[in-house]
């Protein structure tokens, strides 16, 4: 991936941050979050197309979130710990957040695999800047490895 790399030329350029890119505007009200979600949304409407995120405005940035803690909740073999560590919700119980360490970047993987017309979708069509249309959900009929 080159993230060693990436990491390497943003501290040779001085940088402190690991996303420059989503500093909030100078000058401006905007957060470190509203580029991300700028980018997201850009990222839906071309997956699912304009037409149909307009006729559900109320589907937000939260909505994916949900639908990726309630698919990955269907497979029986993705830890909830990893589905948190995931969307970045907060461990509460003390084992999770004192005792144990975040989910291995292998695992999430393995557990994101499960939601290809999202991960391809949305790939797909940032590169093409064309609509990819959405698939019925193949989550319910997946098995899942038992490694997750």
């Amino acid at each position: 991936m080159g993230f060693d790399r990436y990491v390497r030329k943003l501290q040779q350029a001085g940088e402190t941050n690991l996303f420059p890119d989503l500093k909030p505007t100078a000058g401006t009200k905007s957060s470190w979050g509203d580029k991300l979600h700028y980018n997201f949304s850009k990222a839906v409407k071309l997956s699912l197309g304009v037409s149909r995120v307009e006729s559900d405005a109320a589907k937000t940035f939260h909505s994916f979130r949900h639908y990726i803690c309630t698919a990955l909740d269907r497979i029986e073999t993705v830890k909830d710990k990893t589905t948190k560590d995931i969307v970045g919700h907060e461990n509460v119980g003390t084992t999770d957040r004192v005792y144990k360490e975040p989910a291995l970047l292998t695992v999430k993987l393995v557990a994101l695999r499960f939601l290809p017309e999202l991960t391809e979708g949305a790939a797909m069509a940032l590169v093409t800047k064309q609509v990819v249309p959405a698939r019925k959900s193949l989550v319910y009929k997946r098995k899942a490895p038992t490694s997750a």
